[in-house]
């Protein structure tokens, strides 16, 4: 929140980058501030060339000049330095620890078992009071490492074993377990994504394992893959179905249902108006699952004449369907600087699921057994979960045998949102490492 009496101004990275569009000389500001340099995302990669440039613009227009501070712990100064024209540099000494640092020998394909074994190999020769931070990739890995641990600790030898996940969608009351003083004679054992990284500091941390998923660690590259990945300005997770898109032959499909899902909640459901609304919303409803009814609204709204009044009319957001509309079209520039072929996969929506499959692998769930009716899942982390009740299949009977989800939702149950209906086999088709690894832990 803002005002014309405000001084400092707070803002993400993705904020800053999105005022950057419509104001590249980021004339508002006369010092921009940009801390945590060395975790170098996407966003705070293009921020620095951004800000340089802003820079000089505004000392040639003999604007009012931009001062540019850029912080961090750890960061390589001398590529940073180099980078704004041999700016100064200040030194603030801080206080730092002995650490001796450990590499495997060998290269792991499954690293989340390979982080496993380390973590009870140290749990058997390191004094109780020792607690070990582990870094994993997402929640999906956190909770499935977490159920491995928890299960294994039955019968490894050792003190009790206390697990804290960490990770961005926890909520509150939970991430702050993390930080409490673990009972004497109890290791704690925190399984977090980068959010621990920088910025926090967990006491009591003696061992750090991280699973840095590279192939030389002197010179690490990514593969080709991640760096066509790297051109889109999305979750990784999506960026990944629009380039496994050509080969199911669905790019057009899933241009669209990226675009709407990266938006916000396109359903618009007044209270007064709730019985209408979930009239209106029939039209629109797949019985796939919730995917192909959002790619249902997209494909209509981008049809009508009067999108305006056409949302209004069928109780949607026109805000957040003109955003994915947007976004849609520049994923499409992205997709043609790759020169990747732009085809439908008009009825055969399998192919579609599939292709979201691709990406999303790791957000299957099965139907409990003896629960078909009931709408209740496994995830493959091991979570049991229900269908959300606001989805398509949640009132659909049978329940599909498998689901694929988007978000995996917490509240005093646990609850699967955005979900669409697949066939088991998929998952081998797709990701027959992953399925088998599924397979093995169920």
């Amino acid at each position: 929140m803002t005002s014309p009496r405000t001084k400092v101004k707070y803002l993400t990275d993705g904020m800053l980058l999105r005022e950057a569009m419509t104001d590249p000389l980021l004339k508002k500001y006369s010092v921009i501030i940009l801390d945590e340099a060395h975790e170098r995302t996407v966003n705070t990669d293009v921020l620095f060339g951004i800000v340089k440039l802003a820079q000089k613009e505004r000392d040639e227009q003999k604007n009012n000049s931009l001062k540019v501070i850029v912080m961090s712990a750890t960061m390589d100064v001398d590529a940073f330095r180099k980078y704004y024209n041999n700016c100064p540099v200040i030194y603030l000494e801080g206080r730092t620890y002995p650490v001796t640092i450990y590499h495997s020998k060998i290269k792991h394909e499954d690293y989340q078992y390979a982080a496993v074994c380390t973590i009870f190999q140290l749990h058997a020769t390191t004094p109780a009071n020792h607690d070990f931070l582990v870094f994993l990739t997402g929640q999906e890995e956190i909770e499935t490492v977490m159920s491995n641990i928890k299960q294994i600790a039955k019968e490894a030898k050792g003190p009790p074993i206390k697990v804290c996940p960490l990770y961005a969608g926890l909520p509150a009351s939970k991430q702050l377990q993390v930080w409490k003083k673990t009972p004497s004679g109890m290791r704690k054992i925190v399984l977090a994504t980068n959010i621990a990284e920088a910025s926090v500091t967990i006491p009591q941390i003696k061992c750090v394992i991280d699973t840095g998923a590279i192939d030389n660690e002197n010179n690490p590259e990514l593969t080709v893959l991640g760096k066509k990945m790297t051109a889109f300005p999305i979750d990784p997770k999506y960026s990944k179905v629009l380039l496994c898109a050509p080969e199911f032959n669905c790019l057009e499909e899933a241009l669209s249902l990226v675009a709407v899902m990266s938006s916000e909640n396109v359903f618009h459901t007044p209270l007064h108006k709730r019985e209408e609304a979930l009239k209106v919303k029939q039209k629109f409803i797949s019985p796939l699952g919730d995917h192909i009814t959002l790619l249902n609204v997209f494909k209509a709204f981008c049809k009508a004449p009067l999108k305006k009044q056409w949302c209004r009319e069928n109780y949607l957001n026109h805000k957040n369907l003109t955003y994915a509309y947007e976004i849609r079209l520049q994923l499409l520039g992205v997709c043609q600087r790759l020169n990747m072929s732009i085809s439908s996969c008009g009825t055969a929506l399998d192919q579609l699921l599939k292709c979201l499959l691709s990406g999303l692998f790791t957000n299957c769930a099965w139907a409990r057994t003896g629960a078909g009716g009931g709408g209740r899942y496994v995830t493959s982390a091991g979570v049991a979960a229900m269908l959300h009740p606001s989805g398509v299949l949640h009132s659909i009977r049978p329940a599909p045998p498998a689901v694929l989800y988007s978000e995996l939702l917490h509240t005093k149950r646990s609850y699967v949102v955005t979900v669409s209906a697949i066939q088991p086999q998929w998952l081998h088709q797709v990701a027959p490492e992953y399925a088998r690894r599924c397979r093995a832990s169920r």
